[in-house]
């Protein structure tokens, strides 16, 4: 069985001993990381890879060095923004996974009783530490149930009944009873992402104001966000210039849906070209209008919040500069301009 704290197995004791084994658990591996971080300075050790971020780069050590430390435990870093092939591919990399184990990960998520399949973003990004013979389905269902209790302990509070209402009905959801059984697995379906160009464009969904969110499509949109910003930072300005292009009724026509569109596993978010405006698939934000009929990828708390709280701007256009940073614009010609300038 996973775990991610310390302790005997199905020992889960009180929800107050939880978070406190949460917290606990937290603070132990910021002391860790910052052991391992004056190591490898001390060591000349590179933090620098092709390809990342330093972040990533460092993460990416980490986990090197404790999973050579440890022979029983397994560490892994899920980056916010990856696709759920990405993570399948990481645990199944660290933990060697059949192809069975790989379904049972992605059959962790609920079920996406609109496109067939299971739902993108619904896995929470963060830091993991578990069993090293830990198997596919434990792993997806901790990681949904960490995204569960993350959203019900700091997204929930601040939005009202109707998301509470909305979570509530995934945390007491059955629909997936059937799909976890062992006759879906003898069946051995194939992943449904594979078939994204084929879902209907009539299942993009409009909505004009965070007020008509439900959680599911607040995960849509904060799954664009989180491949579109630069960071925590300027999500909620993002997120602003989205709402506004949807009061407007313009299409989003955002790069990262292409992105998602176009990936293979040989380059998960590939560069866009002009040409890629055209691609038949619902999830085209150039060419339908309205929120994609599912995520992209799997964001962060950070990226959800900036849904259901949008800076206040009158941009309608941004882009980000070969330095990161954003710069938006209320027109089209201000837009051309910006370019020019920063690209």
């Amino acid at each position: 069985m996973a775990h991610v704290f310390s302790g005997k197995k199905g020992n889960r004791g009180s929800k107050h001993s939880y978070y406190r084994r949460k917290s606990g658990f937290a603070h132990g591996l910021k002391i860790i990381a910052l052991f391992l971080l004056i190591l490898m300075i001390g060591l000349g050790v590179s933090l620098i890879q092709a390809g990342m971020s330093g972040k990533q780069a460092f993460w990416s050590r980490l986990e090197l060095f404790v999973n050579l430390a440890n022979p029983t435990k397994r560490f892994v870093y899920i980056y916010p923004g990856m696709r759920r092939e990405e993570i399948v591919e990481k645990y199944s990399n660290v933990l060697n996974w059949s192809e069975k184990d790989k379904l049972w990960f992605i059959a962790s998520a609920p079920a996406d009783a609109t496109n067939g399949g299971f739902e993108e973003g619904y896995f929470l990004p963060k830091a993991y530490i578990v069993d090293k013979d830990a198997t596919g389905k434990e792993v997806g269902s901790l990681m949904h149930q960490e995204f569960l209790d993350a959203v019900t302990e700091k997204i929930v509070p601040l939005q009202g009944p109707k998301l509470r209402a909305s979570v509530e009905s995934i945390i007491g959801d059955d629909k997936n009873a059937v799909l976890r059984s062992a006759e879906y697995l003898a069946n051995e379906p194939e992943d449904d992402t594979s078939t994204i160009s084929e879902k209907s464009a009539e299942k993009t969904k409009i909505v004009k104001s965070p007020d008509d969110l439900d959680l599911d499509t607040a995960i849509r949109i904060a799954s664009i966000i989180q491949r579109e910003a630069a960071g925590p930072h300027d999500m909620r300005l993002i997120s602003g210039i989205i709402w506004n292009r949807m009061a407007k009724g313009m299409s989003l026509e955002l790069d990262a849906t292409l992105q998602y569109v176009k990936g293979t596993e040989d380059n998960w978010w590939p560069s866009v070209k002009s040409k890629d405006k055209y691609l038949d698939s619902p999830y085209n934000t150039y060419k339908y209008k309205g929120v994609p009929p599912g995520a992209i990828s799997n964001p962060s708390i950070d990226a959800i919040n900036s849904v259901y709280n949008p800076q206040k701007t009158d941009c309608i256009f941004y882009l980000h500069a070969r330095n990161r940073q954003i710069h938006c614009s209320k027109t089209y010609e201000q837009h051309l301009a910006n370019i020019r300038a920063y690209l």
